[in-house]
């Protein structure tokens, strides 16, 4: 909370620690993935973080810090996903394929809303563009 109020400067360098740190090792696993219908974090974190993360493009040129390899990861799309109950829909999603698969029908089905369909779970992007690494929320 200080951090991101700026009321207290080493709660500021310390969130600027853990977010190049949370930035490098997002970078190493989208290295290791190179996903590219894009590179989504969820959590708890991220979302109460995410104007920190953005201010001077911070977490950003640490995800692409890659040396050589930078341009591998250079035109993946970074998201961030904000939407608050995002386990609960997974877990939703879980229980109905389980009950699917052990053959459950209509009617145990029925006790339940429909399994909502996740991709539409909102996210915000940290766009970047080619090597500059600009971000922006949108």
């Amino acid at each position: 909370i200080h951090a991101l109020a700026g009321t207290d400067f080493l709660c500021g360098k310390a969130l600027e620690m853990f977010i190049k740190i949370y930035a490098a090792e997002a970078g190493n696993k989208a290295l290791t993935l190179v996903p590219g219908g894009g590179f989504y974090i969820s959590g708890g974190i991220a979302p109460k973080i995410l104007p920190a993360m953005l201010k001077d493009n911070l977490f950003m040129r640490n995800f692409l810090d890659k040396g050589r390899l930078s341009h591998v990861i250079a035109n993946i799309p970074v998201h961030v996903v904000v939407h608050p109950e995002l386990g609960l829909l997974g877990a939703k999603a879980l229980a109905f394929r389980l009950l699917r698969e052990m053959g459950q029908g209509p009617s145990v089905m029925s006790t339940f809303n429909s399994a909502s369909d996740i991709s539409g779970v909102p996210a915000s992007p940290l766009h970047h563009s080619g090597s500059a690494g600009i971000l922006a929320q949108g």
